[in-house]
């Protein structure tokens, strides 16, 4: 079977290789942008189905053999594309393809192993404090996370972010990590294993202590009923208690939740210990932090949901500052991949800043602050959500000032 390049291209276009048609630059020198085919050879260059010679041509006019062309048709049918023709064509190379398999089941399933995913999203906060005035918050964020299939049990995650606070200054300019979190990830039956700077949401409070990272080994087991967590590893103390701690501080901790049909209760233990500085903003307090958590959640029906929690820092001296707890009726969800789906919750919260950190899940209310918060969710177009919500109420600490919030965000998730 004789034939030249470019009829060959002609007719991989024809089966599908390509699956959209769109205007391509041509990159080979040697196909004129008057020529027949030129289209074809371009979006065929796009598409990854040929690359040409290292000189940047393209010879068309080359006769191609049974081997080249079944690399074509391997190609196409790669990238998913479907007809009678191509059948004919695979039939045809039968034999080639058989000794392309290897190579081409190998190429595609290294390409499927790395996969990225993320957001963008743009927040507007305005905070309103009697004792230190009003303050506007605007910010860009975008996260991009990968996944990176090791083999059958083990995954590399990653999530980079990048910031730009609407004043000029990035995340470089502000001092936020780059690398969110990058760590190793294998699955075996029931226990899951992370290993290395791994995301965490404190689960028990969902999120009320902390979310955000810790670098060390976290060991999960998710039974049908049961979820049970087992950590080790080293936090920024700066960045979890604030004021001037310095270095890292070690800790240690557990957690424990159970299901049992529409509820569920919880409970987790975590020791820190910081060498340097004193911890949670107490320059007389200890440098060490003990926090033990409880929390429960009833779900009455399809759209109503109590949920409860409580914490407390066993080493904190401040009995205002040291506990927190929070009571939430959330009503419906948000689901992004249904335009026009909803959610709305509305909940008293008290966050003392010993135990509650400036890295909790919370937006809308943080640590200092005891009040009531209303927020509303709702998806303006699959993959794109919006928040709303509303906090009014008082800090924690002895002046008692009065606080509110607005809070609007917009996320894009790709």
């Amino acid at each position: 079977m004789k034939k030249s390049l470019v009829s060959a291209l002609t007719t991989a276009l024809v089966v599908g290789a390509a699956s959209t048609t769109f205007a391509a630059a041509n990159p080979f020198s040697d196909v004129p942008a008057d020529h027949w085919a030129y289209d074809a050879v371009a979006q065929l260059a796009a598409e990854g189905v040929v690359e040409g010679y290292g000189d940047g041509t393209f010879v068309g006019g080359q006769e191609i053999t049974r081997y080249e062309m079944a690399q074509m048709v391997a190609k196409a049918m790669a990238k998913g594309a479907t007809s009678a023709q191509l059948d004919k064509l695979a039939a045809e190379f039968a034999e080639e393809l058989n000794s392309l398999g290897v190579r081409v089941a190998a190429l595609e399933k290294k390409v499927d192993n790395v996969k990225f995913y993320g957001e963008l999203r743009y927040t507007a906060k305005r905070v309103m404090a009697e004792e230190a005035g009003h303050t506007t918050d605007n910010k860009l964020v975008l996260r991009l996370k990968t996944d990176a299939k090791v083999n059958q049990n083990w995954t590399v995650k990653a999530r980079f972010d990048y910031q730009d606070d609407q004043n000029g200054k990035t995340s470089k300019d502000i001092g936020l990590d780059h690398v969110e979190y990058m760590y190793a990830q294998g699955v075996y039956g029931k226990y899951t294993i992370d290993l290395g700077q791994f995301e965490n949401t404190e689960p028990v409070t969902e999120g009320m202590l902390w979310d955000h990272n810790f670098t060390g080994a976290k060991v999960t087991y998710g039974g049908k009923n049961v979820k049970a967590q087992a950590m080790a590893a080293r936090a920024n103390a700066k960045e979890y208690f604030g004021g001037d701690a310095k270095a890292a501080a070690d800790m240690w901790g557990v957690n424990v939740q159970v299901n049992a049909k529409k509820l569920t209760v919880g409970a987790g233990y975590y020791d820190f210990k910081n060498d340097s500085s004193a911890a949670f903003n107490d320059p007389n307090g200890t440098d060490k932090v003990k926090i033990w958590t409880v929390g429960a959640g009833y779900k009455f029906d399809k759209n109503f949901r109590l949920y409860g929690n409580y914490a407390k820092n066993t080493k904190g001296n401040d009995s205002k500052q040291n506990k927190a707890y929070v009571i939430e009726v959330d009503y419906k969800g948000a689901d992004i991949a249904k335009r026009g789906s909803y959610g709305a919750h509305v909940a008293y919260k008290y966050l003392g800043e010993q135990v509650v950190t400036e890295l909790c899940t919370y937006d809308y209310a943080s640590p200092d602050m005891k009040g009531v918060e209303l927020g509303f969710d709702y998806v303006l177009d699959k993959n794109i959500l919006l928040n709303l919500g509303y906090f009014t109420g008082k800090q924690t600490d002895k002046n008692d000032k009065d606080r509110e919030v607005l809070f609007s965000r917009v996320h894009f998730y790709f």
